[in-house]
């Protein structure tokens, strides 16, 4: 879940362009617990 977060914050306070495709791709699931749920809009 770090991971995600991080991502996250690099993506929309850094305007990271890797972080926000990384976060729209299977990549981001992968790194997520079985009962984790993920949604993008």
């Amino acid at each position: 879940m770090q991971a995600i977060s991080t991502a996250f914050w690099d993506a929309y306070l850094r305007d990271n362009k890797e972080a926000k495709t990384w976060l729209t791709t299977d990549a981001a699931r992968s790194v997520l617990e079985t009962k984790d749920r993920w949604q993008h809009k």
